[in-house]
């Protein structure tokens, strides 16, 4: 059992308000790298266990392909230019900071919306 009574048991049982994870999000041209997929979009959260969002990063990625799935997450090929490739944002510090105070990047579409917002914050 991974949880009891409000607390992880592993590690002499950690409050999990306490720590801090990021949540991925990832969109794709498709379901099979083998067939041809790649990634379309990047997003992660950085947040503490309570709830508090230390920062944000989130941002188109150019596949280099026909962006399809396009029913599924809503992006256009339109969308794409001027958009970064997979090797301009792989090594983007913004993604995997450790401080609440780094940078955000945001590719919007043409409408100005953007799938996913960024912003950056400092934690409280």
């Amino acid at each position: 059992m991974v949880f009891h009574y409000g607390r992880l048991t592993r590690d002499g049982g950690a409050d999990p308000r306490e720590l801090t994870f990021a949540v991925l999000a990832l969109q794709t041209t498709g379901l099979d790298v083998d067939w041809g997929a790649r990634l379309c979009e990047v997003a992660v959260v950085r947040m503490r266990g309570d709830g508090t969002v230390l920062d944000e990063y989130a941002t188109l990625v150019n596949p280099g392909i026909p962006v399809g799935n396009t029913e599924l997450h809503g992006i256009t090929d339109a969308w794409m230019v001027g958009v970064p490739g997979f090797e301009q944002i792989a090594g983007d510090r913004s993604a995997t900071s450790a401080t609440p105070s780094s940078s955000a990047t945001t590719s919007s579409p043409p409408n100005g919306s953007s799938p996913l917002s960024s912003t950056s914050s400092a934690s409280p």
